[in-house]
């Protein structure tokens, strides 16, 4: 991040299933985008284009 804060990414790739691949993606987004639970890592954002999609997520370390 551009504070130097770190984080973890989780990278999906287009898959020959795609439109359960954009379901699954939007699912994750929407679910995990309103949940606050101190076990559960905070969704930070997302970014997508046509053959990789993103999840930007809080890195916690082991």
């Amino acid at each position: 991040m551009p504070n130097g804060e770190l984080i973890a990414v989780k990278k999906l790739w287009k898959t020959k299933r795609d439109k359960e691949s954009v379901d699954s993606f939007a699912a994750e987004i929407q679910i995990l985008g309103h949940i606050r639970h101190r076990n559960i890592v905070r969704l930070l954002g997302y970014c997508s284009n046509k053959s990789v999609k993103l999840l930007l997520y809080n890195y916690i370390p082991n």
